[in-house]
């Protein structure tokens, strides 16, 4: 009974264990994390959510107001409740008299400045949902590095730890051959110096492969330690690259582009919001209210309303309208600079994209071909020292390159899939 228990803890435990453990994630599933969780997506989108706000605010300009006015006023001596409203009117006096109004007032004329506001507000909504849209594509790009270079790192682990196993192998059999007086001990020392000399790169490469996995954690917006991902980088396809029409897919579809366009469209309707302050404006005002008097022996109250057309000009502000109207044209020059700055960028980073998507692809295969004649030629010379022909000296050379090769092979393969990802945010091709 007791055992039976025991196997049982045993189970429940392990389950929990296995529950606690997070599943692996692939590519699109971690791209999908990111866009949920990263924190520069969540930031765009509060930033997005603010410049709506602003935009219903410039656009509540267009609507009545009416407010309430409540107040008190005590004088020293006693005033009238409320004006005359005829000759000879002896009307109702006091020293404390209250008050309340309900105030209107109804924009009919503001020289366009109501209109250039919400225009403005409108391009700068636009602005940011383009750049909260050229976050996302940002934070897919980051994603996708770490992925392509945490699998190339796992690969080069395990190829180091390859080379320490085939050490270990070799170094038994030498062993064997030193007992035998067949071989030199100084020889065993040289593979226990190369097998100490792996070790230690193990030791690095596991250490490169967390880091990685910990920075994939943050991307991701995770609180948690490593990561683990599925997946494999696959060869390169042959497809190439057309620059000139993906230099016309990135002018079309860039996010950023349209952003910074819409922040210069923006900007002009701030420079005609701030010449509507030359022109008049004129309002729709109205009010309606009691005023009381609670004095003893002429406690009354009386009511009084009022509506009428109120017409607001500046004649003399010392120039603040003129040195506005610089400023915002001022900045509608960076505005320009900026786009055309941008154009130039997103050129350079298309090409930048483009080359070296197309040197990762030599270099693979190139060092494709390396890591097959280094892998033939480390397996000829562990024979040839087997059968007495070669030196340990050669075998651990020809180790030595074969584990280079690997390593480079790796290296080209995963600067491959990130410059592809780097070409796909280039263009955003894909979104």
């Amino acid at each position: 009974m007791h055992v039976a228990f025991g196997l049982l803890g045993l189970l429940i435990i392990g389950g929990l264990a296995a529950a606690a453990q997070p599943e692996p994630l692939s590519l699109e599933q971690a791209i999908a994390v990111a866009r949920e969780h990263n924190r520069a997506i969540l930031g765009a989108g509060y930033a997005l959510r603010a410049m709506e706000a602003r935009k219903g605010l410039a656009t509540a300009q267009r609507l009545p107001t009416a407010r309430v006015l409540v107040g008190v006023q005590q004088s020293r001596y006693d005033q009238r409740l409320v004006p005359a409203r005829r000759p000879n009117d002896p009307g109702v006096y006091g020293a404390t008299i209250g008050s309340g109004d309900l105030v209107f007032s109804v924009p009919v004329y503001t020289g366009g400045r109501i209109t250039a506001d919400i225009a403005a507000a409108e391009a700068a909504v636009d602005a940011t949902g383009l750049r909260y849209d050229r976050t996302r594509a940002e934070v897919t790009f980051a994603v996708s590095d770490l992925f392509s270079r945490i699998l190339a790192q796992r690969r080069l682990v395990e190829a180091v730890d390859f080379s320490r196993r085939a050490v270990a192998e070799h170094r038994e059999r030498l062993s064997l051959l030193v007992t035998e007086q067949k071989a030199a001990k100084v020889d065993l020392l040289r593979l226990d110096v190369r097998e100490a000399d792996i070790e230690e790169r193990l030791v690095r490469e596991h250490n490169t492969l967390s880091i990685q996995r910990r920075a994939l954690s943050n991307v991701l917006g995770l609180d948690g330690g490593e990561i683990e991902i599925v997946g494999d980088l696959s060869p390169p396809d042959s497809a190439r690259c057309d620059f000139s029409s993906l230099l016309d897919t990135a002018y079309a579809r860039r996010s950023d582009l349209h952003a910074q366009q819409a922040q210069l469209t923006a900007q002009e309707q701030r420079v005609v919001f701030a010449g509507s302050y030359r022109l008049p404006s004129l309002a729709l005002q109205g009010s309606w209210g009691v005023r009381t008097t609670p004095g003893p022996g002429n406690a009354a109250t009386e009511d009084l309303g009022a509506i009428g057309l109120v017409a607001d000009f500046t004649v003399f502000d010392g120039g603040k309208i003129t040195y506005r109207e610089r400023e915002e044209s001022a900045r509608l020059d960076v505005e320009r600079t900026a786009l055309a700055d941008l154009r130039q960028r997103v050129r350079l980073e298309v090409e930048s994209a483009v080359l070296d998507c197309a040197a990762a692809r030599e270099r693979i295969r190139a060092l494709a071909r390396s890591v097959a004649l280094a892998d033939e030629t480390f397996a000829i010379e562990r024979d040839k020292h087997q059968l007495g022909a070669g030196t340990v000296l050669d075998v651990l050379d020809a180790q030595a390159s074969l584990l280079s090769a690997e390593a480079g092979y790796l290296r080209a393969l995963a600067d491959f899939h990130v410059a592809k990802a780097r070409l796909d945010l280039a263009t955003e091709r894909s979104k």
